[in-house]
């Protein structure tokens, strides 16, 4: 008689559910580091922009 995971109750392993979640991991990683570099160059821009009146 064969022992398999099936008729022994062990539940098998999957990887790929790991593998989704590092993904959407780096995917929020990604979105919040492009926003902070997209705020940053927006604010420099402005900084830029401002006229001189006090001359």
């Amino acid at each position: 008689m064969e022992n398999t995971n099936h008729s022994a109750g062990i539940k098998p392993r999957y990887i790929w559910p790991w593998f989704i979640a590092a993904a959407v991991i780096v995917a929020v990683v990604l979105a919040v580091a492009a926003i902070y570099a997209e705020a940053n160059r927006v604010k420099q821009q402005r900084q830029f922009s401002i006229p001189e009146t006090a001359k």
